[in-house]
């Protein structure tokens, strides 16, 4: 009797001893959790402004998630995020984007660049086109467009376009509408030559 029950906890013990080596190596060849991104904001933007990507399965805290940027027939640019929670991180669109930007006579156009990320694996693939962002020029950089840009008039050294300046075309006293009233020059600052700025007397 004592002999039976003996080998048969010798034998469960052999097999829990087996079964353990193949949990552990089951367990180190688990593929590790990958990321998912579920959103990116804002769509639209520059080179050099923040995009925030989130989802899950990110790694917490400073450069420790990769971005990848891709237009579509052109070569793949990877940075590091600045920061991140396990749920969203943040990554300054690199400049070297602004070589694949598409050119139109010479002028850079906001181009959709598809997204993936890397944390301690890749996400599935890159984002959806719809879901992707539009990256343009940096703000101020040659073929940048700003809301309130628009055609500078050729006489006007404000430096503001004259529909949102309040001021004449000459940055005199009188707006334009009025000097044309009392036709004085718009594009001048003294119309009658007496040495005054024009002020309507």
């Amino acid at each position: 009797m004592v002999s039976t029950r003996s080998f048969r906890l010798f034998a469960i013990g052999v097999v829990c001893l087996a079964a353990a080596p193949a949990s552990t190596a089951l367990a180190a060849t688990k593929a590790p959790t990958r990321p998912t991104v579920r959103s990116i904001a804002p769509l639209p933007l520059g080179i050099g402004d923040t995009l925030t990507i989130r989802g899950r399965n990110f790694l917490a805290g400073k450069k420790r998630n990769s971005v990848t940027f891709k237009r579509d027939g052109r070569p793949a640019v990877t940075v590091k995020a600045g920061q991140a929670t396990r749920t969203r991180m943040k990554v300054i669109v690199p400049a070297t984007l602004a070589q694949y930007l598409t050119v139109t006579d010479g002028v850079a156009l906001p181009t959709r660049f598809r997204v993936r990320v890397r944390s301690r694996g890749f996400s599935k693939g890159y984002t959806a086109l719809k879901h992707s962002p539009i990256i343009g020029p940096a703000n101020g950089a040659p073929g940048a467009v700003d809301e309130f840009d628009e055609p500078q008039s050729g006489c006007d050294t404000g430096g503001i376009g004259d529909s949102v300046d309040g001021e004449g075309d000459d940055n005199a006293l009188l707006s334009d509408a009025l000097e044309a009233a009392v036709e004085s020059d718009s594009c001048s600052v003294d119309s009658v030559g007496d040495g005054l700025e024009d002020d309507g007397t």
